[in-house]
């Protein structure tokens, strides 16, 4: 099924506030480190060539998941949007005007959905003439899903960016990072 797109090293990170909670108390989740955790953050960016988000996490901080703040002279990493319940081409129909969050910065944005028409799996369509890729990937179990969702997206982010995802550093929010734990993708052997 796969020519290449080989299953990337994952890195999980997230902050957290002192009581262990992933947001404050009025359940915002940006801005809950300090100046030097990210820049560190920005440092770790700039080892991945991809940075993931969950569409909820996405839709609600509209996050640039680029690396700055630091010195950086190479290739921003690509943002990949996981949606299995198509939450992103929904809000677009509601918002046009959030094709410019998702086309904003000097990459491309990958959407991770399941839920798009019934062609063939493992699909990808570009959305309207924008940076933004669908990567449909069909399968019932949500690790299944996950893995061969990911593959996938390393497949066409080869195709398109003429490099590999190599490493692919998971950012949010807490259920994304809760579903990697779960499936056991944090780790390098999959």
């Amino acid at each position: 099924m796969y020519k290449s797109g080989k299953f990337p090293n994952v890195t999980l990170k997230w902050a957290q506030t002192i009581d262990g909670q992933l947001a404050d108390d009025t359940h915002h989740s940006q801005w809950i480190s300090g100046s030097n955790e990210r820049r560190y953050t920005h440092q770790l960016r700039s080892y991945h060539q991809g940075i993931l988000v969950g569409a909820r996490t996405f839709l609600k901080d509209q996050c640039q998941l680029t690396v700055r703040d630091i010195e950086f002279k190479g290739a921003q990493p690509a943002r990949i949007i996981i949606d299995p319940r198509d939450r992103i081409t929904q809000a677009l129909k509601e918002n046009p005007n959030l094709i410019d969050a998702l086309n904003a910065g000097p990459r491309r944005t990958y959407l991770l959905t399941d839920l798009l028409d019934t062609d063939d799996d493992a699909s990808y369509i570009c959305l309207s003439r924008s940076k933004v890729i669908h990567v449909k990937y069909r399968f019932n179990d949500f690790k299944q899903w996950l893995t061969g969702g990911l593959k996938e997206i390393a497949h066409v982010f080869e195709l398109l960016e003429k490099r590999s995802l190599d490493n692919l550093m998971v950012e949010g929010g807490a259920a994304t990072l809760s579903e990697f734990l779960k499936a056991g993708l944090d780790r390098k052997s999959v």
